[in-house]
């Protein structure tokens, strides 16, 4: 093995195993890191705060052609969010994601989805459309294998379980569960306790 060729193998394997921020980002804040591998999809659409923390296998595609169709994406994710491993982040419209959230492992956030009109011919062939952007309000936390559909928007404090999918959206202080996701509990301000609804029941 040459030396140049080896030299670029001991690069490669040293920044898989670290963290950076890709060239070319709308916004880098500092301190901001994502890990390797990665697939960072329109990079000039996607703005990354302060802090934030990325783990590695994430998917950031802000996605400005596809199959003919032109898009005006953008990605905005937020300072000081934690966001766990094999993350999917998709947009063709907009999806924010606010300060201080944490998004576990394997979680799923998109604002676009296939045509689905049997009258126009198979999935594959039907153009892309989206619902409506998604937001996901100031620290809220989204439970492992987590979905968030188009149109989604959740208010601050939100917790969504494990395995949710969110079609709809959700006020502040939200706990949501299930498929599709349905509200279970409301945090209580005034009490500083969590609520189950619709029985008001407290635990």
């Amino acid at each position: 093995m040459r030396m140049s060729a080896l030299k670029h193998l001991v690069k490669t394997i040293l920044r898989s195993a670290g963290y950076s921020l890709p060239h070319g980002l709308a916004a880098a804040g500092q301190g901001s890191k994502i890990a390797f591998p990665r697939t960072i999809l329109g990079s000039g659409c996607i703005s990354i705060g302060e802090g934030t923390l990325i783990q590695r296998g994430a998917e950031i595609q802000a996605i400005e052609r596809m199959g003919g169709q032109q898009f005006t994406p953008r990605i905005k994710i937020g300072s000081r969010i934690y966001i766990g491993q094999r993350v999917c982040i998709a947009s063709i419209n907009a999806v924010t994601i606010e300060d201080l959230c944490v998004l576990s492992d394997h979680v799923y956030v998109s604002d676009a989805s296939h045509g689905m009109n049997p009258l126009r011919g198979p999935i594959v062939v039907q153009p892309w459309e989206s619902r409506g952007p998604v937001t996901i309000g100031a620290s809220t936390f989204i439970g492992y294998r987590a979905i968030i559909l188009p149109g989604v928007t959740l208010g601050k404090h939100c917790v969504v379980a494990a395995g949710a999918v969110v079609t709809r959206s959700f006020p502040d202080y939200s706990m949501v569960a299930g498929v599709p996701a349905k509200l279970t509990k409301s945090f209580c301000v005034e009490s500083g306790l969590w609520v189950n609804s619709p029985s008001g029941a407290i635990q």
